[in-house]
């Protein structure tokens, strides 16, 4: 049930019970009123049977027409209080009919007195009317017992009434009190236990439980509040997944990317045959290692190698075995230099290397001999083996140059005139005497 709707029927039993306790109070007050107009309607009827009697004692003195007028007037007015008296029970009957009877008896004494004076003589009369007298007193007397018992009986049924006015004012209240108390317990529970669902709920949304639901016990207002809580953490858990999934999912097209970007960028700066420097990389580099050199004050050298023979290992033996005549030419001159020195692939069958540091030229012509001796060996190439050898021209950092265009120059220079010698040898201008080759 809804709160809205205990409300209501809690303010409907409020009204009942109110309206009850005003209709047993009405009832009572109409009681006590009515109790009020009997027993004033009892008095009335108490005083007039006193003036009758007074009469009586005015007919005894006197005898005469006048005081049996009086009497039978207020006879009369007897009989009207008597019918204006209601019975509320068999006994009250009773004593009503006797007092009607009396009444009655007493007309009659009083007409026969009447008669009396009227018709007797003087002292058959007074005879006569003493006797009368004499029953009128007792009848009057009796009268007077009989309003005496009305009295005492319509004061017990009043007591009687009131008693059970009371009982039942009592246990309307209690009765009307216990389930007011009842109810508003209940409802107090109820609307304390749904608090308490919501207020768990709450507690553990703010913790960051998203799984947990309030129990719907209860189909009212609360209720309601809680299953749209339930309905908005369900659509937050889901909103937060899809948040984390996106998120993860961002990351990982950016990891994605990064290594694609990584990739691009090496294939961008790598010969993707030889996996070395390419000339746009190379150029950058040696213009930030000319710069290095320059502010450290210190000597480097260049080294271009044209490989021997390899247009007729093309042509003989086709592309594919260039190919793989250039890949170990790179990886035989890569695994002979130091981790300071760099490799590019100039173009076709050209290589060039940068030594740094650089020092003396017996440096130099180690590093020389050792390439020449390393490239004139034979490349395997689906059994054959290929005869290659290389030629070296050499210049140097900062003597024949301070530019990558002018080291490169005087070392192209040089490649050509140790080329010309036919066969596996280096060229450098004016520098090592001794020129060992690899002739094949």
């Amino acid at each position: 049930m809804r709160i809205s709707r205990r409300l209501k029927l809690f303010t409907l039993l409020s009204t009942t019970l109110i309206l009850l306790v005003t209709l047993t109070l009405l009832q009572h007050q109409a009681t006590q009123q009515e109790t009020y107009l009997k027993f004033n309607k009892i008095m009335s009827l108490q005083l007039k049977i006193d003036k009758l009697h007074s009469n009586l004692w005015l007919l005894k003195e006197y005898g005469d027409q006048s005081a049996i007028d009086s009497a039978l007037s207020v006879q009369k007015t007897i009989t009207k209080s008597l019918s204006q008296i209601s019975a509320d029970d068999q006994q009250q009957k009773l004593i009503l009919k006797n007092l009607t009877n009396m009444n009655l008896a007493i007309k009659t004494l009083l007409k026969l007195s009447q008669n009396n004076l009227v018709n007797s003589e003087l002292s058959g009369v007074m005879s006569t009317n003493g006797m009368l007298i004499a029953r009128l007193n007792t009848t009057i007397q009796s009268m007077g017992e009989d309003i005496a018992r009305l009295q005492q009986h319509e004061i017990r049924n009043t007591e009687i009434a009131q008693a059970n006015l009371l009982k039942i004012t009592g246990l309307v209240l209690i009765l009307g009190t216990i389930t007011m108390t009842l109810f508003a317990f209940f409802t107090m529970r109820h609307f304390r236990n749904s608090l308490s669902a919501l207020d768990k709920g709450i507690s553990e949304l703010a913790q960051g439980d998203m799984h947990s639901r309030i129990p719907l016990k209860y189909h009212d207002e609360i209720a309601l509040i809680s299953s749209q809580f339930n309905e908005m953490k369900k659509k937050l858990k889901s909103t937060t997944i899809s948040r984390d999934s996106l998120q993860q999912e961002v990351e990982s097209q950016t990891k994605v990317l990064v290594a694609q970007q990584d990739k691009l960028q090496y294939l961008a700066d790598h010969d993707d045959l030889t996996n070395t420097f390419s000339r746009a990389a190379f150029q950058r580099y040696l213009a930030l290692a000319i710069a290095r050199c320059n502010r450290e004050q210190q000597k480097a050298c260049l080294l271009f190698i044209d490989l021997d023979k390899f247009k007729g290992i093309n042509d003989e033996y086709g592309h594919s075995a260039g190919d793989a005549v250039l890949k170990e030419t790179a990886n035989r001159i890569t695994n002979l230099l130091r981790k300071s020195d760099v490799i590019c692939r100039q173009g076709g069958d050209e290589f060039v290397i940068w030594l740094e540091p650089c020092g003396d030229q017996n440096q130099i012509l180690l590093v020389i001999n050792k390439l020449l001796k390393v490239l004139s060996k034979d490349v395997l190439f689906n059994n054959h083996s290929l005869k290659v050898s290389a030629s070296i021209g050499v210049s140097r950092f900062p003597q024949e140059g301070e530019t990558l265009e002018q080291l490169l120059k005087i070392a192209d220079e040089n490649m050509y005139m140790a080329k010309s010698q036919k066969g596996a040898s280096y060229h450098a201008s004016d520098l090592f005497v001794d020129k060992p080759t690899y002739k094949q």
